[in-house]
C-alpha cells in the first residue's frame, strides 16, 4: 500500500490485498467465501486455486468447513458479509470455533453502515457486541488501509478466533508517520 496521506482505501481493499499476500507466503491459510464475494474482488486472482474454498452448497456450512480446515492445521479466513454470517451463524461461531478456540478468521466486508444504500435488512450494526460477548473471540475494527494489513498480518500471532469489521468506503491513512506494528491487547 502506498503510504500517502493523500491516498484513500477501504479497509477491505487493504485487507484483501494484504491476505492475498500473505496466503502467497503461508502455505496454511485457506481462504473461504462465496463465489460472488470472492470474484467481486481482483486481488484474490493471484492466490493459487487450492488455497480458495468457495463452498458448493451455499455459505450454510461455512462456519464448520473452516473449523474443519482449522482442526487439520490450516488457519481459515472467512471472507463475507456481517449481517449473512453474524446473525445467521451466531450459534456455530459460538460452539464450533470459540468454546474450541479454533484459530479462525472472520473478515466482513460491510460493516455497521456500510451497506446503508442495500436496505435495513443488509444492515447489522450489532456484529460487534455479539461478538464481544463471545469467550476467546478477538474483535477488531481498523480505522485505515495501514491498521487493516497490520491487523491481517499480526493475526498469525493470535491462535484464537477473529472478527474483522471492515468497510468498502475509501478513508484517508490517518497515522501516515508511524511504523507498520500492530499488537493485539
Amino acid at each position: 500500500m502506498t503510504s500517502s496521506k493523500n491516498a484513500f482505501v477501504s479497509t477491505w481493499n487493504a485487507f484483501c490485498s494484504c491476505i492475498s499476500e500473505c496466503a502467497e507466503r503461508d502455505g496454511n491459510i485457506a481462504i473461504l467465501g462465496s463465489k460472488k464475494i470472492i470474484e467481486d474482488s481482483s486481488t484474490f486472482l493471484s492466490v493459487a486455486e487450492d488455497k480458495i474454498f468457495i463452498p458448493q452448497s451455499g455459505e450454510e456450512n461455512i462456519i464448520l468447513n473452516a473449523a474443519g480446515l482449522a482442526l487439520a492445521g490450516k488457519i481459515p479466513w472467512i471472507l463475507t458479509y456481517s449481517g449473512e454470517t453474524v446473525v445467521n451463524k451466531y450459534n456455530q461461531i459460538r460452539s464450533a470455533l470459540a468454546q474450541s478456540s479454533l484459530p479462525v478468521r472472520i473478515a466482513v466486508s460491510d460493516g455497521g453502515l456500510s451497506r446503508g444504500e442495500s436496505g435495513f435488512s443488509c444492515v447489522t450494526l450489532e456484529d460487534i457486541a455479539l461478538m464481544r460477548t463471545i469467550p476467546t473471540m478477538h474483535v477488531f475494527v481498523p480505522s485505515d488501509g495501514k491498521s487493516a494489513r497490520g491487523i491481517t498480518e499480526a493475526s498469525s500471532n493470535i491462535h484464537a478466533p477473529m472478527y474483522v469489521r471492515l468497510g468498502q468506503t475509501p478513508v484517508p491513512v490517518f497515522d501516515d508517520e508511524v511504523e507498520n506494528s500492530f499488537v493485539s491487547g
